[in-house]
């Protein structure tokens, strides 16, 4: 009876399905990161931890252009940043244009929205602030098969206030990796350090 535990028989038939599901482990295009770790396995969390004004979302921004060429499923929650503003970033390197530029060529509609539509298709933003870890695992259960999921950013996610900082950050962390297992998505977490605790 006991479905959580595997003897060594079971423990590699869950090995060997591991490794013909389609898609197990989601491959960010960054050739560093990707060699290093080997992709993101779902079910599991990488954390991308940085100081404030760094360029953490940014960096995000990067790692979904290079997962949506791929055609990996992704959806961002965006605690921080409206959609506009994240869209517009996308945009950029899709348009090949600047801020400035990408703007007005949208506002005088010089602007060919189905390339952004194209490249973008496979990502879904969620932009409502303060989620909880639950809040985001509910929505997350009605996207069509979300293979990798990004959370911008760990201070941020709603709920636990009443703890101590790092009681709050520690069960908001194991919050994400239990999502993750669930949901079997890999997940990319960004977490802002403080100049205390970043030195």
């Amino acid at each position: 009876g006991n479905t959580d535990r595997y003897d060594a028989d079971m423990q590699w038939d869950a090995f060997k399905r591991s490794l013909t599901r389609d898609q197990q482990r989601v491959y960010l295009g960054i050739e560093p990161i990707d060699s290093a770790l080997g992709g993101i396995r779902r079910g599991e969390v990488c954390g991308v931890m940085a100081r404030p004004g760094i360029g953490k979302t940014l960096f995000l921004g990067h790692m979904i252009n290079l997962a949506v060429e791929n055609k990996v499923n992704t959806v961002m929650y965006s605690l921080e940043m409206p959609v506009d503003q994240i869209v517009s970033r996308l945009a950029r390197s899709v348009y090949n244009m600047g801020r400035y530029q990408l703007e007005d060529s949208t506002v005088a509609d010089q602007i060919d929205a189905t390339q952004y539509h194209k490249h973008f298709g496979s990502l879904s933003i969620v932009d409502t602030p303060a989620l909880s870890m639950s809040d985001i695992e509910q929505r997350l259960r009605s996207e069509d098969d979300p293979q990798l999921v990004m959370i911008d950013h760990l201070g941020l996610i709603g709920g636990h206030r009443s703890q101590s900082t790092y009681d709050r950050v520690s069960s908001i962390a194991r919050e994400v990796k239990e999502m993750a297992k669930r949901t079997n998505t890999a997940v990319v977490l960004a977490i802002q350090v403080s100049r205390e605790a970043g030195g």
